[in-house]
């Protein structure tokens, strides 16, 4: 499986482009790829988090089966999570320079123009650099509650 790990900074220009990283590219196996031979990115809003998640069309696939299996199409809350799942989804196609272009409808989720790509395996997300810092915090205090109640667990347990 092809896969790209980490954080960059990248900062959209006036038409709300990036260029697409050289990291993210040879993660995914695109490096050697010229712009006409790249495949559509598919885009959705986080269902966990304020940002978006940008998928190879393989993975797409891999994780619309993965949603819809548990999904009863027939029955009202089943068809309310797939008009939910796709009502969401952005087809991006990158420019001959390799840039991605943000859709309008979420671009005005992006406050500013600098933006953090995380590579979380099969999939990249986009978040607002402010956003991304709240959350990085958030999980930081999370971490550190929970190592307090592992710390007390293990303390009581030699008693």
């Amino acid at each position: 499986m092809a896969k790209f790990l980490g954080v960059l900074n990248c900062k959209l220009d006036s038409k709300d482009r990036f260029l697409l990283p050289k990291k993210l590219l040879a993660g995914y196996g695109l490096s050697d790829i010229n712009a006409e031979e790249m495949p559509e990115f598919h885009m959705r809003f986080s269902i966990n988090s304020t940002c978006y998640e940008v998928y190879l069309p393989k993975a797409f696939r891999k994780l619309e089966k993965r949603y819809m299996k548990k999904m009863n199409r027939l029955d009202v809350i089943g068809a309310d999570a797939e008009f939910e799942f796709y009502s969401h989804v952005h087809t991006v196609t990158v420019d001959a320079q390799k840039r991605f272009m943000l859709p309008k409808k979420v671009r005005a989720h992006y406050p500013s123009k600098e933006l953090v790509l995380i590579g979380l395996r099969d999939h990249f997300q986009i978040w607002d650099t402010e956003a991304f810092e709240r959350k990085q915090e958030e999980s930081r205090q999370r971490n550190l509650i929970q190592a307090v109640r592992e710390t007390r667990s293990l303390s009581s347990d030699s008693l």
